[in-house]
């Protein structure tokens, strides 16, 4: 596992209770960005972590309309392939290795450049973005 990733998992683990591990083998993908990826949400409110991480995966042209998360920050960690965010007018292409912070309520959007896909992981502090990802009806 990436030292990156080790440590966003410690940092997720609460004070004096059991540490916790999901199996992202048992993570049913769901789909995003108009079916041109996946997330797998692997820690969320729902399993007691005070904050989200999901492993994304999106497909050269897949593109993350602009929004934002009010009342939360989102990390992206690229573990491959690149991805180009947009804010404030402003492009930047976040490739394997960087990590991009998007502090709470600012306006970003992303875009997968031609070439390959692009993995990354997602933390979403305090979690709850993650939750969009969901079909309206799936249990939590």
């Amino acid at each position: 596992m990436n030292a990156f990733v080790f440590s966003l998992l410690l940092l997720a683990a609460p004070a004096g209770g059991p540490v916790l591990v999901v199996t992202g083998s048992g993570v049913a993908p769901l789909p995003v960005a108009a079916g041109k990826g996946t997330v797998k949400i692997l820690l969320e409110q729902a399993t007691g972590a005070p904050v989200s991480l999901s492993e994304m995966v999106l497909q050269p042209g897949a593109v993350v309309p602009e929004h934002a998360h009010e009342g939360a920050a989102e990390i992206l960690y690229v573990v491959d392939g690149a991805l180009d965010v947009t804010s404030g007018g402003k492009t930047t292409r976040a490739a394997a290795g960087d990590a991009v912070h998007v502090p709470p309520g600012v306006k970003h959007q992303a875009v997968v450049p031609p070439g390959k896909p692009v993995r990354l992981v997602q933390v979403y502090s305090p979690p709850g973005p993650e939750q969009r990802f969901r079909p309206a009806a799936a249990p939590r």
